[in-house]
């Protein structure tokens, strides 16, 4: 069964963010160092240090950011 409420949603999020934050920032980071003339080790560490940056910001503003209260779902339910 599913965990529900406010705080497994917010894990969720935030963990969804961080996992999309990480791939974008890995992509973007091997391709400037190919790009840069780095070899496929260079573009490894570089994509994984990128996305390990990218990911913590996101998740870092999933956190800070205020919650939505009220009007998302039926009554009784927040």
């Amino acid at each position: 069964m599913a965990v529900r409420g406010p705080a497994a949603a917010r894990r969720r999020q935030r963990r969804r963010a961080a996992l999309w934050s990480f791939v974008g920032g890995f992509v973007v980071g091997a391709v400037a160092s190919l790009l840069g003339g780095g070899d496929v080790i260079a573009a490894i560490l570089v994509g994984v240090f990128a996305g390990l940056l990218c990911a913590a910001v996101a998740a870092l503003i999933v956190v800070l950011l205020p919650t939505t209260s009220g009007g998302g779902g039926p009554p009784g339910q927040h």
